[in-house]
């Protein structure tokens, strides 16, 4: 698999070159591509000392910052500059252990399942923690970036907590994937509206890298998304690289105003209305907090999308995942058998998902 390393540097002469030198003579399991040194506001030697290693190693890339803008700026550089799917970010003051690096990467046991894993858009799995128990989440990343799965996991039960308490290296059990997907072959050379709330992003996540990925079989793009606050908002970092895309329509928004934010404020199917996506030719996908769909799929009709152009997923309601259990069941519908991804078309005249 491979990663690159991003390292931010202020006035580190002392430490940069054994840092380098120790990353350079690693033996790594995982491949390793760039390595990116943003040197902010350097005053001493540093920049000097990353460009004598920059002439030796094709791989190093130094970006130089006239002043100190702070982390989220360094990262945003080398999230500009990356080449891997995965980065791995370093203080310039820091020496990491033999190994530890090839311990963030998570990988399959079985080298083979992970080279012939494949899933779709929209798919899940259930991930488990010996001892703790098993939860289902929708797979986060895109099938367009082999080796590796994503899980966004909020913490909120036993296993979601003992989720975010794992260290890099331990082992978690995930099987699947499970349930129907995105139709990403049928949506080509479509206009595609997303439109998600909170973490209810994390499902449409695969599907919007997915596209972005495969940016030339499709149209026009459009992101919705929003939150009760700006802290509240999901994969941030991202939607700054998306942003910068002169290709994504990325449409913020807040709740409550908040000092410093000049984006859209208000609920989630306001922005919807003021972002206006044309129906012609377009798909709507969304997810989020239930009342927020509701109203999401109200202001889409009356914008003039029908019943079969709006799709949302339901994999909250997966359980076992096998259609053994019965608890996910709406109707004489199975989420785990017939979903999660469902048109509207076919829930609306479902008892309890009106």
């Amino acid at each position: 698999m491979k990663f690159d390393i991003g390292i931010c540097a202020y006035n580190e002469e002392k430490t940069i070159g054994k840092l380098l030198k120790s990353l350079l003579s690693e033996n790594y399991q995982n491949e390793l591509g760039k390595i990116i040194v943003v040197c902010s506001g350097c005053t001493d030697n540093t920049e000097e000392i990353v460009k004598k290693y920059a002439k030796k190693f094709s791989n190093i890339i130094l970006i130089h910052e006239d002043k100190r803008y702070g982390k989220p700026s360094a990262i945003n550089k080398m999230l500009s500059n990356i080449v891997a799917s995965i980065l791995i970010f370093i203080a310039g003051d820091n020496y990491p252990e033999k190994g530890s690096i090839d311990k963030l990467i998570g990988k399959f046991k079985d080298k083979n399942i992970q080279d012939n894993f494949t899933y779709l858009p929209g798919q899940c799995a259930m991930v488990s923690l010996l001892g703790m128990g098993e939860c289902f989440f929708a797979i986060s990343s895109s099938p367009t970036k082999k080796g590796y799965i994503e899980f966004s996991v909020m913490k909120l039960g036993k296993v979601t907590t003992a989720l975010h308490e794992l260290e890099p290296g331990d082992v978690v059990g995930v099987r699947g994937p499970y349930g129907n997907y995105f139709d990403v072959n049928d949506w080509k050379d479509k206009n595609l509206v997303f439109i998600g709330g909170a973490i209810g992003q994390a499902p449409l996540r695969s599907l919007i890298n997915y596209v972005v990925d495969k940016r030339k079989d499709y149209r026009k793009l459009d992101i919705i998304y929003g939150a009760r606050s700006s802290k509240d908002l999901s994969y941030k970092q991202e939607f700054d690289e998306l942003e910068k895309r002169k290709d994504v329509n990325v449409h913020l928004s807040i709740d409550v105003k908040e000092d410093g934010w000049k984006k859209f404020v208000g609920f989630v199917p306001d922005n919807l209305l003021k972002v206006k996506p044309s129906p012609k030719n377009s798909v709507a996908i969304t997810c989020g907090p239930p009342i927020m769909i509701k109203f999401v799929i109200q202001n889409l009709e009356k914008l003039g999308f029908t019943e079969d152009q709006i799709f949302t997923t339901l994999e909250m309601r997966m359980k076992c995942g096998i259609g053994k259990c019965g608890r996910c069941n709406i109707g004489n519908l199975y989420v785990c058998k017939d979903g999660p991804v469902f048109s509207y078309e076919q829930l609306k005249n479902i008892y309890g998902e009106r």
